[in-house]
């Protein structure tokens, strides 16, 4: 059931408009305490919006154990992404299509033993993917309200499914530091919130920026099982 929010693979820490072109996020195994991997991003841009980001994932020995390719051609929320765990050869692809005249966002996954497996799906307002994800809070910073409770279709690339999710706006839990303000992401369905953890954000509201990551990720230990682990991000 943890698979159900292998997010952090699709969920790359940038802002809707012009920023930093490479930062840095370091992953702390929260069971272990060690360094499990590094994300190495960079932006490119098409004037103040971003056109294109490209994710390195390396190990604590700078060995590169998967990367993420995301464009944004015609919709924020729904990038078109390629990911490949550099280890197994498994990928992740979706694409926005036009068929039979409308608009549906296309899933394909590829296992490491090289089998396709395909999904179309219909696009609806409050549907999101990956990088999307973050574009949708970052759009929304300034106008959340403490306690108030959002509900996003979030698609999971590696279901060929979306989910249904509460995003609630807790504020800022230090009263010292004002800017900083956060989310909690928890599925909605009883049955599988019982097996899945959620994931808490912190963002600077003032620069929009993610600072810090807290929940189950989509990069894999040695045992295949995704890390639970805290990211911190470092901005150029």
């Amino acid at each position: 059931m943890k698979n159900l929010i292998t997010l952090l693979a699709f969920f790359i820490t940038f802002a809707p408009i012009a920023g930093p072109p490479t930062f840095t996020g370091k992953a702390i195994d929260n069971e272990t305490g060690k360094v499990a991997y590094i994300e190495k991003h960079s932006v490119e841009y098409e004037g103040e919006r971003v056109k294109k980001v490209t994710t390195i994932y390396t190990d604590p020995s700078g060995n590169e154990i998967g990367r993420l390719i995301s464009e944004f051609k015609e919709n924020f929320h729904l990038p078109n992404s390629q990911f490949i765990d550099k280890r197994t050869g498994y990928k992740e692809i979706t694409e926005l299509q036009e068929i039979g005249g409308e608009k549906r966002f296309h899933i394909k996954t590829i296992s490491k033993r090289g089998k396709e497996k395909k999904r179309n799906l219909e696009i609806d307002d409050n549907l999101v993917c990956g990088q999307g994800y973050h574009n949708y809070i970052i759009e929304n910073l300034d106008k959340f309200k403490v306690g108030e409770k959002r509900e996003l279709k979030f698609i999971l690339p590696s279901m060929r499914d979306y989910f249904t999710f509460d995003l609630t706006y807790l504020g800022a839990l230090d009263k010292n530091n004002p800017d900083e303000v956060s989310l909690r992401l928890d599925i909605t369905n009883f049955i599988l919130r019982m097996f899945a953890d959620k994931i808490q954000v912190t963002y600077s509201l003032k620069e929009k920026k993610l600072i810090k990551y807290v929940g189950l990720t989509n990069i894999t230990n040695d045992d295949d099982d995704q890390y639970d682990a805290t990211l911190t991000y470092k901005f150029e």
